[in-house]
């Protein structure tokens, strides 16, 4: 079955849909698509590596490991960004 699931980038104003061919792809897979589609889009290099994944609806978290399939509805949208405790270390760094 094809899912289609419109992932919202924390701090981003538009939605991305993300088509997952089998719905086996894993939520860390649907994360770096979009965040692949981002960086495309508007020309940022930023690689990142660890995501926070939540249900629009519930705000249920996500496990990155999980499939697709197994967590989502067809068209169920999701939320994505950064992981606050690595948000927190990359800006004492730069500080």
């Amino acid at each position: 079955m094809v899912f289609r699931i419109p992932v919202t980038i924390h701090s981003v104003p538009e939605k991305f849909l993300i088509v997952c061919e089998t719905g086996n792809e894993t939520i860390q897979w649907l994360c770096e698509t979009a965040y692949k589609r981002y960086s495309e889009k508007y020309i940022d290099k930023i690689i990142l590596n660890n995501f926070v994944a939540r249900r629009t609806a519930d705000r249920s978290l996500l496990s990155l490991n999980d499939r697709v399939q197994q967590v989502l509805k067809d068209n169920e949208p999701i939320e994505i960004g950064k992981m606050p405790i690595l948000t927190q270390m990359i800006d004492e760094i730069l500080v």
